[in-house]
């Protein structure tokens, strides 16, 4: 298991480098942009930033991820029953694709507070790692 976690660790940036790009050129037909990769490098706009620091830290903290329209719709609806049975807790929502964030932000004005709106950050360890620590 521990090798090809290693691999996988070693690869990815590799691949990403090489992908990047392909995957600007799609950031930018569906609307997005270097924002985009910032954000998933957690490097987060001052809005965001806010959005996190404004959440409650009394209660328990869930991260949701959906990664497009329909699992955010989904998301919301999950979102809010747990807001309502939990009145101390928060929820930070990740997405995927610009049309996904988008809905992500529109949930994120309704939830009062008590939920931030982000990209999802991308799966490398430093990343992942800081990401875990602001959240």
């Amino acid at each position: 298991m521990w090798r090809t976690l290693l691999v996988y660790n070693l690869l990815l940036p590799v691949a990403l480098v090489y992908l990047l790009p392909l995957a600007w050129i799609k950031m930018r037909r569906r609307g997005g942009g270097w924002r985009d990769l910032a954000q998933r490098l957690t490097l987060w706009p001052q809005t965001q930033q806010q959005a996190l620091a404004a959440l409650p830290s009394g209660g328990l903290r869930y991260w949701v991820h959906a990664v497009s329209v329909g699992e955010v719709n989904v998301a919301r609806k999950l979102i809010s029953a747990l807001l309502r049975q939990q009145p101390e807790a928060s929820v930070v929502l990740t997405t995927t694709t610009p049309t996904g964030y988008e809905l992500a932000l529109q949930a994120e004005a309704e939830g009062k507070g008590r939920l931030a709106a982000l990209y999802s950050p991308l799966d490398l360890p430093m990343v992942a790692r800081r990401a875990l620590r602001l959240l």
